[in-house]
Protein backbone atom coordinates (compact mmCIF):
# COMPACT_ATOMS: atom_id res chain seq x y z
CA UNK A 1 0.00 0.00 0.00
CA UNK A 2 1.44 3.33 -1.05
CA UNK A 3 0.78 6.45 1.02
CA UNK A 4 0.38 9.68 -0.94
CA UNK A 5 2.41 12.11 1.14
CA UNK A 6 3.37 14.60 -1.56
CA UNK A 7 4.71 17.85 -0.16
CA UNK A 8 4.54 19.82 -3.38
CA UNK A 9 1.52 21.80 -2.20
CA UNK A 10 3.41 23.17 0.81
CA UNK A 11 5.28 26.12 -0.71
CA UNK A 12 8.48 24.51 -1.87
CA UNK A 13 9.45 27.45 -4.03
CA UNK A 14 10.59 29.68 -1.16
CA UNK A 15 11.30 29.14 2.51
CA UNK A 16 9.32 32.21 3.40
CA UNK A 17 6.45 31.53 1.02
CA UNK A 18 3.72 30.02 3.19
CA UNK A 19 0.66 28.36 1.71
CA UNK A 20 -2.55 27.70 3.69
CA UNK A 21 -2.62 24.40 5.54
CA UNK A 22 -5.38 22.50 7.21
CA UNK A 23 -5.02 22.81 10.98
CA UNK A 24 -6.02 19.17 11.50
CA UNK A 25 -3.76 16.19 10.99
CA UNK A 26 -3.85 15.00 7.38
CA UNK A 27 -3.55 11.42 6.07
CA UNK A 28 0.12 10.44 6.06
CA UNK A 29 1.18 13.14 8.57
CA UNK A 30 2.14 10.49 11.13
CA UNK A 31 4.78 9.21 8.70
CA UNK A 32 6.42 12.57 8.02
CA UNK A 33 9.65 13.66 9.67
CA UNK A 34 8.80 17.00 11.29
CA UNK A 35 10.93 19.16 13.54
CA UNK A 36 10.72 22.69 14.86
CA UNK A 37 13.84 24.74 15.53
CA UNK A 38 15.11 28.30 15.99
CA UNK A 39 16.61 29.95 12.92
CA UNK A 40 17.75 33.58 12.39
CA UNK A 41 15.47 35.38 9.93
CA UNK A 42 16.28 38.77 8.49
CA UNK A 43 13.91 41.52 9.60
CA UNK A 44 13.43 43.77 6.57
CA UNK A 45 12.09 46.77 8.52
CA UNK A 46 14.81 46.68 11.16
CA UNK A 47 17.48 46.15 8.49
CA UNK A 48 16.27 49.18 6.57
CA UNK A 49 16.12 51.29 9.73
CA UNK A 50 19.59 50.26 10.97
CA UNK A 51 21.30 50.26 7.60
CA UNK A 52 22.79 46.85 8.30
CA UNK A 53 21.44 43.29 8.35
CA UNK A 54 19.27 42.68 11.41
CA UNK A 55 18.05 39.17 12.16
CA UNK A 56 15.44 37.88 14.61
CA UNK A 57 15.47 34.41 16.14
CA UNK A 58 12.41 32.78 14.58
CA UNK A 59 10.66 29.45 15.05
CA UNK A 60 11.02 27.40 11.87
CA UNK A 61 9.54 24.08 10.81
CA UNK A 62 11.18 21.39 8.69
CA UNK A 63 8.94 18.85 6.99
CA UNK A 64 10.41 15.90 5.15
CA UNK A 65 8.99 12.82 3.52
CA UNK A 66 11.07 9.87 4.81
CA UNK A 67 13.38 8.59 2.09
CA UNK A 68 13.37 11.83 0.11
CA UNK A 69 16.05 14.41 0.90
CA UNK A 70 15.32 16.41 -2.26
CA UNK A 71 11.81 17.53 -1.30
CA UNK A 72 12.15 19.26 2.08
CA UNK A 73 10.21 22.20 3.46
CA UNK A 74 12.02 24.67 5.71
CA UNK A 75 10.15 27.87 6.55
CA UNK A 76 8.90 30.00 9.45
CA UNK A 77 6.44 28.02 11.54
CA UNK A 78 2.86 29.21 11.30
CA UNK A 79 0.06 28.70 13.86
CA UNK A 80 -1.43 26.05 11.58
CA UNK A 81 1.86 24.13 11.66
CA UNK A 82 1.92 24.20 15.44
CA UNK A 83 -1.62 22.84 15.60
CA UNK A 84 -1.20 20.28 12.84
CA UNK A 85 2.04 18.94 14.31
CA UNK A 86 1.21 19.69 17.92
CA UNK A 87 3.17 16.75 19.40
CA UNK A 88 6.39 17.74 17.64
CA UNK A 89 5.90 21.38 18.59
CA UNK A 90 5.29 20.47 22.23
CA UNK A 91 8.49 18.42 22.22
CA UNK A 92 10.37 21.36 20.72
CA UNK A 93 9.04 23.74 23.39
CA UNK A 94 10.00 21.26 26.11
CA UNK A 95 13.49 20.78 24.63
CA UNK A 96 12.74 17.12 24.03
CA UNK A 97 13.81 14.96 21.12
CA UNK A 98 11.05 15.00 18.54
CA UNK A 99 10.04 11.44 17.76
CA UNK A 100 7.77 9.80 15.25
CA UNK A 101 5.36 7.09 16.35
CA UNK A 102 5.97 3.51 15.31
CA UNK A 103 8.34 0.57 15.62
CA UNK A 104 11.97 1.77 15.44
CA UNK A 105 13.78 0.15 12.52
CA UNK A 106 16.70 -0.79 14.78
CA UNK A 107 14.26 -2.91 16.80
CA UNK A 108 13.30 -4.90 13.70
CA UNK A 109 15.73 -7.79 13.17
CA UNK A 110 15.06 -8.01 9.41
CA UNK A 111 17.54 -5.17 8.77
CA UNK A 112 21.30 -5.15 8.98
CA UNK A 113 23.11 -2.39 10.85
CA UNK A 114 24.24 -0.90 7.54
CA UNK A 115 20.67 -0.80 6.25
CA UNK A 116 19.49 0.82 9.47
CA UNK A 117 22.12 3.54 9.19
CA UNK A 118 21.36 4.15 5.53
CA UNK A 119 17.64 4.46 6.20
CA UNK A 120 18.18 6.72 9.21
CA UNK A 121 20.29 9.03 7.03
CA UNK A 122 17.16 9.59 4.97
CA UNK A 123 15.08 10.02 8.14
CA UNK A 124 13.33 6.68 7.84
CA UNK A 125 13.01 5.91 11.54
CA UNK A 126 10.20 3.36 11.82
CA UNK A 127 9.04 0.17 10.16
CA UNK A 128 5.78 1.96 9.37
CA UNK A 129 7.61 4.67 7.44
CA UNK A 130 9.58 2.02 5.56
CA UNK A 131 6.44 0.10 4.64
CA UNK A 132 4.74 3.26 3.35
CA UNK A 133 7.73 4.64 1.42
CA UNK A 134 6.74 5.58 -2.11
CA UNK A 135 8.24 3.72 -5.07
CA UNK A 136 9.81 6.97 -6.27
CA UNK A 137 11.73 7.48 -3.04
CA UNK A 138 12.61 3.81 -2.58
CA UNK A 139 14.42 3.64 -5.93
CA UNK A 140 17.56 5.10 -4.36
CA UNK A 141 17.92 2.15 -1.99
CA UNK A 142 19.36 -1.12 -3.27
CA UNK A 143 17.08 -4.08 -2.61
CA UNK A 144 14.54 -1.91 -0.81
CA UNK A 145 11.49 -3.37 -2.55
CA UNK A 146 11.82 -6.77 -0.90
CA UNK A 147 12.45 -5.08 2.45
CA UNK A 148 9.35 -2.91 1.98
CA UNK A 149 7.29 -6.03 1.32
CA UNK A 150 8.70 -7.62 4.49
CA UNK A 151 7.86 -4.48 6.47
CA UNK A 152 4.31 -4.46 5.11
CA UNK A 153 3.95 -8.16 5.95
CA UNK A 154 5.35 -7.55 9.43
CA UNK A 155 2.82 -4.78 10.11
CA UNK A 156 -0.04 -6.83 8.66
CA UNK A 157 0.91 -9.82 10.80
CA UNK A 158 1.13 -7.59 13.86
CA UNK A 159 -2.34 -6.22 13.15
CA UNK A 160 -3.74 -9.73 12.73
CA UNK A 161 -2.02 -10.84 15.92
CA UNK A 162 -3.44 -7.84 17.76
CA UNK A 163 -6.91 -8.60 16.36
CA UNK A 164 -6.54 -12.22 17.42
CA UNK A 165 -5.49 -11.23 20.93
CA UNK A 166 -8.43 -8.84 21.25
CA UNK A 167 -10.81 -11.57 20.02
CA UNK A 168 -9.33 -13.98 22.59
CA UNK A 169 -9.76 -11.39 25.34
CA UNK A 170 -13.37 -10.84 24.32
CA UNK A 171 -13.98 -14.59 24.29
CA UNK A 172 -12.40 -14.98 27.74
CA UNK A 173 -14.50 -12.12 29.10
CA UNK A 174 -17.66 -13.65 27.66
CA UNK A 175 -16.83 -17.00 29.27
CA UNK A 176 -16.09 -15.29 32.58
CA UNK A 177 -19.40 -13.45 32.33
CA UNK A 178 -21.26 -16.69 31.64
CA UNK A 179 -19.60 -18.32 34.66
CA UNK A 180 -20.47 -15.29 36.79
CA UNK A 181 -24.08 -15.37 35.63
CA UNK A 182 -24.26 -19.11 36.37
CA UNK A 183 -22.84 -18.54 39.84
CA UNK A 184 -25.36 -15.77 40.43
CA UNK A 185 -28.19 -18.07 39.39
CA UNK A 186 -26.97 -20.77 41.77
CA UNK A 187 -26.68 -18.20 44.56
CA UNK A 188 -30.22 -16.94 43.90
CA UNK A 189 -31.54 -20.51 44.04
CA UNK A 190 -29.82 -21.05 47.39
CA UNK A 191 -31.22 -17.79 48.74
CA UNK A 192 -34.71 -18.74 47.56
CA UNK A 193 -34.34 -22.13 49.25
CA UNK A 194 -33.17 -20.52 52.50
CA UNK A 195 -36.03 -18.02 52.45
CA UNK A 196 -38.50 -20.83 51.81
CA UNK A 197 -37.10 -22.88 54.68
CA UNK A 198 -37.21 -19.85 56.96
CA UNK A 199 -40.80 -19.11 56.00
CA UNK A 200 -41.82 -22.71 56.70
CA UNK A 201 -40.13 -22.58 60.09
CA UNK A 202 -41.92 -19.32 60.87
CA UNK A 203 -45.29 -20.79 59.87
CA UNK A 204 -44.77 -23.91 62.04
CA UNK A 205 -43.79 -21.71 64.97
CA UNK A 206 -46.99 -19.70 64.57
CA UNK A 207 -49.17 -22.82 64.46
CA UNK A 208 -47.60 -24.14 67.67
CA UNK A 209 -48.21 -20.80 69.34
Amino acid sequence: MEADMSLTNMALGSQDNVSPMNQAMQPGDELLFVRFYIHPRQNADKTLEAGRPIFDDTEYVEIMQPGNKENIIKRPAQPDDKQRFSKQYAAFKNNEEQQVSGTPIEQWNALSKAQVEELRYFNVRTVEQLAEMSDTNSQQFAGIQSIKIQAQAYIEASEKDKTGKIAKQVEDLQKALEVSEQNNMELMKRLDSLESSQQKSTNRAKKKA
